[in-house]
């Protein structure tokens, strides 16, 4: 135990414990401390840091990361990332990244993006593009693209182009050109 004039206190042994006259506290080797109250703070010499109270931390050796209170961070030995509050942000050792709020946005490992909301707008590992809500928009991985609502539009990985809604337009990729409804229009 030693004090010194510069208003430090300090205790060696294995470990070191030192309190600093500005009020800085500091703890080296492999010991542990631990104050217990209204909240717990424990300083492990693993790698481990966890304060209690209002709100939580608690950083791991093992990779977490962990801060509770208004909102939650936490990072996970398994790769895993989440933030929530307001919204919610989670990266998962899977691959797969979610943004939450009034909308969600997600994308996952095998490459689809997927944003939520009134609508959905999804963009799959496959090449599919769909949006959904009042209409919807699809891009397929074989080429085709399909617009839905009021009407529709649908362009086929063999060029066809449809428009469908009161009547339908169609122009096949082989020059054909086809208006049906009340009245036909073909023009090959």
């Amino acid at each position: 135990l030693r004090i010194a004039g510069d208003d430090e206190l300090r205790i060696a042994g294995d470990g070191e414990l030192r309190i600093a006259g500005d009020g800085k506290l500091c703890i080296a080797g492999d010991g542990e401390l631990r104050i217990a109250g209204d909240g717990e703070l424990c300083i492990a010499g693993d790698g481990e840091l966890r304060i209690a109270g209002d709100g939580e931390l608690c950083i791991a050796g093992y990779g977490e990361l962990r801060i509770a209170g208004d909102g939650e961070l936490r990072i996970a030995g398994d790769g895993e990332l989440r933030i929530a509050g307001d919204g919610e942000l989670c990266i998962a050792g899977d691959g797969e990244l979610r943004i939450a709020g009034d909308g969600e946005l997600r994308i996952a490992d095998d490459g689809e993006l997927c944003i939520a909301g009134y609508g959905e707008l999804c963009i799959a590992g496959d090449g599919e593009l769909r949006i959904a809500g009042d209409g919807e928009l699809r891009i397929a991985g074989d080429g085709e693209l399909r617009i839905a609502g009021d009407g529709e539009l649908r362009i086929a990985d063999d060029g066809e182009l449809c428009i469908a809604g009161y009547g339908e337009l169609c122009i096949a990729g082989d020059g054909e050109l086809r208006i049906a409804g009340d009245g036909e229009l073909r023009i090959a």
